[in-house]
């Protein structure tokens, strides 16, 4: 007869506990295989990423060319990721292969461009129409009751033109299918003269910088227009206002929805706020302004040099106002672009870029004559180089 073992009931809990043990061990050695193999993949991701950020590229190489078509005598600049040309005969769009995404045909004595992200307007000085477009299409053509002697342009697609007239200076306000939103008069005696006008993304807000003189002194209001709710319950749509003596603002940004930034020859003013923006901070400026750039949120102004070997200094700012980086370089710049985190100064054969804190990333040649540079929204080493007839794609190494 066989051996019958009884398993008694003590015995039996014994099994279990020894054997939950060992699937708790089982689970718990599991658990601390995971966490090892997270560890060493986090610290590879660490590395790879520190790599990544400090790494200073040597050259640029260019990796493809093809051809592409302009108007004759055209000038250029960035719209978008693409290449807006334009001249007295027309304008279009070339995108980053060299391929023409739209054109049109226009008479135009002395074209004028204004463009915000992906958005543009050209008109001619003193003209009565206005071509608005995107970087994927024409949108429309707006027919002015008056001659035109600035624009105004928003990402959203909304234009402001002013048109002046022998006393009286009017601003309209249309939006991207040629409707006009809103109308508003200035004169000397009352407001000022306008010289700079902007336009937030969504068209809601119209800054204006008047410039008024008033005995021997001359004065700056920055007025801002809420053509939204909020504003209609405003007298002329007028919510807020700042007014600034002995100096003139000639330059007008929304940096985004509720900020926006003012440029005089002897501050940089913020204001933010999506009804009624108010001031928020202001910086002097001791030296002469050379140029304005704007991008990422921020502004950059450049001026000239006190480095030794140096020709040029480029302040950032962010759009609270702070003082993000200073950079001084040498090349005489043609443009200088703030995008997707990144600082590019370039010429039509040297590049300099930083991170946005100032970190050198690249300085060198481009390797050809380039009228245009457009750098990939994806990866800092890929940029589009647009030169005489043709496009290039080039790879920082």
């Amino acid at each position: 007869m066989p051996d019958i073992h009884l398993v008694r009931d003590g015995e039996k809990e014994r099994d279990d506990d020894h054997l939950k043990r060992r699937i708790r061990q089982h689970r718990l050695s599991y658990v601390r295989s995971g966490l090892v193999v997270a560890a060493v993949l986090a610290v590879i991701c660490l590395i790879v990423y520190v790599r990544y950020r400090l790494r200073v590229y040597d050259t640029c190489a260019v990796v493809d060319a093809v051809d592409m078509k302009v108007g004759a005598s055209s000038s250029f600049q960035t719209i978008g990721n693409s290449l807006l040309w334009y001249g007295k005969d027309g304008a279009g769009c070339i995108d980053s292969a060299g391929k023409s995404v739209w054109n049109i045909t226009y008479d135009m004595q002395t074209p004028v461009t204004v463009v915000a992200g992906k958005t543009g307007a050209i008109c001619d000085k003193g003209g009565s129409v206005i071509y608005l477009f995107s970087e994927d299409k024409p949108l429309t053509e707006i027919e002015c009751l008056k001659p035109v002697s600035r624009v105004a342009v928003s990402e959203g697609g909304f234009v402001a033109a002013v048109m002046d007239e022998s006393d009286v200076t009017w601003i309209y306000l249309y939006d991207e299918t040629g409707g006009e939103i809103a109308r508003f008069k200035a004169t000397m005696q009352a407001s000022g003269y306008p010289v700079s006008v902007a336009v937030s993304p969504t068209g809601k807000l119209v800054a204006v910088s008047y410039l008024s003189v008033k005995g021997d002194e001359t004065q700056t209001d920055v007025a801002f227009y809420n053509f939204g709710g909020v504003g209609q319950n405003e007298t002329d749509n007028l919510v807020s206002g700042y007014n600034y003596k002995d100096i003139v603002a000639p330059v007008l940004r929304f940096v985004s929805e509720d900020t926006c930034v003012a440029v005089s020859d002897t501050r940089i003013m913020f204001y933010k706020g999506a009804e009624k923006p108010v001031s928020i901070g202001e910086s002097i400026i001791s030296d002469e302004i050379r140029s304005v750039y704007f991008g990422d949120g921020c502004a950059g102004l450049v001026f000239e040099s006190t480095e030794a070997g140096q020709s040029y200094r480029l302040d950032v700012y962010g759009g609270s106002g702070n003082l993000t980086f200073s950079h001084d370089f040498s090349i005489d710049y043609k443009d200088i672009l703030l995008r997707n985190g990144y600082v590019y100064i370039y010429n039509e054969t040297d590049c300099i870029i930083t991170t946005g804190t100032g970190r050198l990333k690249y300085n060198g040649n481009l390797g050809v004559g380039t009228k245009v540079l457009i750098p990939s929204p994806s990866s800092i080493r890929k940029l589009t180089l647009y030169g005489e007839g043709r496009t290039y794609t080039g790879e920082l190494r």
